[in-house]
């Protein structure tokens, strides 16, 4: 089961966790307080944006439908 606070992005919302995006500070200090990120890798790759998002933050679409799939609580933007 995912844990509560966990944030998924997919589709061009991986956008927003790549150097220079507007929002990264706020993505920054998330993760400092306990929020993990999940990032679709052939998201990434489509956006051609692998070497401007953390490698660590990226998943494959598979484990985001598990986490999806097996959370109590799901809320899309």
């Amino acid at each position: 089961m995912a844990r509560p606070g966990l944030r998924i992005f997919y589709n061009s919302s991986v956008k927003l966790l790549a150097e220079g995006s507007p929002v990264l500070d706020g993505i920054d200090l998330l993760t400092k307080a306990g929020i993990d990120m999940m990032v679709c890798g052939t998201c990434v790759n489509y956006y051609e944006l692998a070497d401007k998002i953390k490698p660590e933050l990226i998943s494959d679409m598979r484990s985001i439908i598990f986490t999806l799939m097996n959370s109590d609580n799901v809320i899309t933007i």
